[in-house]
Order: C-alpha cells, then sequence, then structure tokens
C-alpha cells in the first residue's frame, strides 16, 4: 500500500473530523474569494460604464442617483432637462468640451431599458454590430446582445415599449412599434442589456401624452377664450376667433429626426442628460462643473466622485465580510492543528509499526502531509464551486448580472494566490505536529 492510500485511509476513519475541517476550510475560503470576485467585477463594471464620462449634465436631484441612472442604468432619471438649457453645452465647437453625448430615459421593454441617443453613441462605449444596421430613421432600434437573447429579439422584430422603466412602470403601453434593425456584438458592459433608439423616437413616443396635457390646457383656455368673447359682445365688440383657431390647429409641424447631437440644436424638446467628455484636466475644466450647478437650472455631476462615495458606502459591509472570512480561516488552521495532534496521539503505535517495518522517520513526516494536503485541495475546491455557484445564484435570480455585470463564470488570478497562501499557512501550521512525529521514540512508545 503505499503513502497516498494510506493518507487517504487514515483520513477516512473518521469521517466527521475530516469533513468538519474541510467545510471549515472551505467556507473560509468561500466567503474571502466571494468579496474579492464581487469587488473587482463590481470595480470592473464601474470603470467601463464611466470611461470617458467627465460630467454628466441632468435635472436638479441626486448627484448618486444621475450616476446610477444615466451611466449604470439601475436607478430613475432625476428629471428631464430642456434642449434650450442644454444647448450652449452640444456646441461642437465649445471650448472645453471634447464631446457631448445626449440621452432619453424612462421607457423599457420586458424589463429592458430604452435609451433614446445618438450615432456618436456607439463608437464612444466601442459597441459594433453583430447583425443589421445603426438606425437612420425615426422607430428604429438597435439592441444589445442581452436583451435580444433574452427577449427573444431579431432583426425585423417589431416593439411596443412601455412608458416608465421596470421598478416604476405604470403599466401604460406606447402605440407606436418600433422595429428593430441592428443586433450589437457582446461587450461586457451595461449597455449588453439596453435597446437604443434616436432621441426624436422617445419624442414621438411621448407626443400623444403631450398632445393630451396640451389638449386640456388648451380646452381651459378656450372657455377662458369664450367667455372673454362674450363678454366683448355684451359691450358691442363681438370677434369671431374660430378661424384663427381652426387654422392654428391643422397646422402640425414636420417630424423631427435626430441622428446627431448637432440636430438636437434645432429643436426645442426635452431630454434626460447630457454626458460630457472634457478637452483636458485644466482649471477651467475641474470648475465647469462648479459654475454650472451655480449658474444654470441644471446638475453637473462628476461620475468619479459619486462612484468613490459609493465604494464607501459598501465597503464597510465589504470589510466585514472579509473580517469574518479571516476569522474562520484562523479557525480553520486552529482545528486543523488540534485534529493533527489527536492524529498523533491515535496513531503512535501505527508510527511505530511503520518505523518497524522498515520505514523511517520521513516515511511518517510524509504521512502527515499527504494528509494535511487531501483536506485542504477538499476544501478548497468545495469553497471554489460553492464561491461561484452562490455568484451565479445570486446573478440570475438576485439580479447581480443585470445591474453590476457579476457573474459566477469570472475568474481571476487572486483566486490562486488566496489558494496558494492558504496551503502554505495550512503547511505551517501542521509543523509542530509534524514535528513530533519526526522525532517520535518508538521504543518507549511500543513499551507504553
Amino acid at each position: 500500500m503505499n503513502l497516498f492510500s494510506l493518507a487517504w485511509k487514515n483520513l477516512i476513519v473518521k469521517p466527521s473530523r475530516f469533513l468538519f475541517v474541510v467545510l471549515m476550510m472551505a467556507i473560509a475560503f468561500c466567503l474571502i474569494d466571494m468579496i474579492v470576485l464581487v469587488n473587482k467585477q463590481f470595480s470592473q463594471h464601474f470603470g467601463k460604464s464611466s470611461e470617458g464620462a467627465d460630467l454628466i449634465l441632468a435635472a436638479k436631484g441626486s448627484p448618486l442617483q444621475s450616476v446610477l441612472c444615466n451611466l449604470l442604468h439601475i436607478d430613475a432619471p432625476t428629471g428631464n432637462i430642456a434642449t434650450t438649457d442644454a444647448k450652449a453645452f452640444l456646441n461642437p465647437k465649445h471650448p472645453l468640451i471634447a464631446s457631448a453625448l445626449p440621452i432619453s430615459l424612462g421607457d423599457s421593454y420586458q424589463s429592458f431599458r430604452m435609451v433614446g441617443t445618438v450615432l456618436e453613441y456607439f463608437p464612444k462605449y466601442g459597441l459594433e454590430l453583430e447583425q443589421g444596421i445603426l438606425f437612420d430613421q425615426n422607430l428604429q432600434a438597435v439592441v444589445g446582445a442581452d436583451a435580444a437573447k433574452k427577449a427573444g429579439i431579431k432583426i425585423g422584430s417589431e416593439i411596443l415599449s412601455d412608458h416608465g422603466i421596470v421598478t416604476e412602470s405604470d403599466g401604460h403601453t406606447h402605440d407606436k412599434k418600433i422595429k428593430v434593425v441592428g443586433i450589437l456584438k457582446p461587450s461586457g458592459t451595461v449597455q449588453d442589456r439596453l435597446i437604443f433608439t434616436n432621441i426624436s423616437t422617445y419624442w414621438l413616443m411621448h407626443e400623444k401624452e403631450k398632445e393630451d396635457h396640451d389638449s386640456d390646457s388648451l380646452s381651459d383656455s378656450l372657455s377662458d377664450s369664450l367667455s372673454h368673447s362674450h363678454s366683448h359682445s355684451d359691450h358691442g365688440h363681438d370677434h369671431d376667433h374660430s378661424l384663427g383657431l381652426s387654422h392654428s390647429l391643422s397646422q402640425s409641424p414636420p417630424e423631427p429626426l435626430v441622428n446627431y447631437t448637432h440636430q438636437l440644436l434645432e429643436y426645442d424638446q426635452e431630454i434626460t442628460a447630457i454626458i460630457l467628455t472634457m478637452k483636458g484636466k485644466n482649471i477651467q475644466s475641474l470648475n465647469f462643473g462648479r459654475q454650472i450647478n451655480e449658474n444654470t437650472n441644471l446638475l453637473a455631476v462628476n461620475p468619479a466622485i459619486e462612484i468613490n462615495r459609493l465604494y464607501e458606502l459598501t465597503g464597510s459591509a465589504s470589510d466585514v465580510l472579509y473580517i469574518i472570512g479571516l476569522v474562520l480561516a484562523v479557525l480553520t488552521l486552529v482545528a486543523l492543528f488540534i485534529n493533527l495532534l489527536q492524529v498523533m496521539d491515535d496513531r503512535k503505535k501505527e508510527i511505530a509499526i511503520i518505523r518497524l517495518s522498515g520505514g523511517n522517520k520521513i516515511t511518517s513526516v510524509k504521512l502527515l502531509i499527504l494528509e494535511v494536503l487531501f483536506i485542504m485541495i477538499f476544501g478548497l475546491i468545495i469553497g471554489f464551486i460553492m464561491t461561484h455557484g452562490f455568484l451565479e445564484i445570486g446573478s440570475r435570480y438576485l439580479g447581480l448580472g443585470e445591474k453590476y455585470q457579476i457573474t459566477g463564470y469570472y475568474f481571476c488570478k487572486e483566486e490562486i494566490q488566496i489558494a496558494v497562501f492558504a496551503l502554505f499557512a495550512a503547511l505551517i501550521a501542521s509543523m509542530y505536529p509534524i514535528w513530533k512525529a519526526y522525532r517520535q521514540d518508538v521504543s518507549k512508545t511500543l513499551s507504553e
């Protein structure tokens, strides 16, 4: 019988003791590894999503909410801003702004958010087509890879968008159909779960609601006008306003078409936000956001500052779990140490017989080291499976994949480093029992 089979048989003689140490090691590794993987995926997701965004211009409200909504697409918009207030920042000749990407938000389709934007958005975020073309007309859409797959969307599909995002939907579906003309390649970012149209499509979708609101206002003003005309007729000044009213209602403005940023300058409408990239990091650029907040009706948000604040909010919970994992790891090493001491007491005669049968001191040392390695390897493998299994369950059923792109299929080199450190720490913890096995007096053991 070789040493490997002998070490394994020694462990399974008392399976409860073996399983206890293995499970403690697995849970400790799982906690530490999970924190590392979540933090790395979290930071990578935020980094990719905020890349190239120096400032966000939006309606007044919460700065963090503005970042979560307009960059990460996991919150509700703070409101809309008028293009008249934003035209100065959409000017392609602005001395401080390198690029300005307008977006409109607030609609969804089967829980996938719809983003009204311009064609410059796609190269800015490195998005490439897998099928079809980019939108060049109103009521056309380009769909992210995940959204297309999970919603069963194909080129030529026609969809009806819902007014409102998933968490705040009021159940109202727009009556204008949007035709899918393109599907994007997977990018590993939040854009994979978005549906893109041009901004003028957003305006057309909400045109009916605006008309209903305007008609109510028009009815009130018409009533006031009629009562006013009656008062005039009482004084002998009766005028017919009906011709002018019918003439104004019969004229409808041409349908807007916005595929590029500069075309927004022609219309007096509303958008949700503008994502700005500055030309440099000089004093003027750094003070630009503060000046906007002080002198305009817009909110200027620095995404980097708000994301750092978000890390501060979530960092304390992460640190607590990390400390719990370290405490469990220390307890596991203590349990391993005690287990090996008990093993030594139980196997004094066995080791003595091995020595008498021709084995030397090194043989008994190798046997104990193999047992330690078996325990650690099983614990690390189980912990590894638990970590990635829990993350994949969280990704699918708790929305971690949708909101933060966290998945159980993500692997990193830090996992190997943690495993190597755990093996090294286990060997250090087992040095004293191994030294006792090496120093065992065979004659004294047999005489006892």
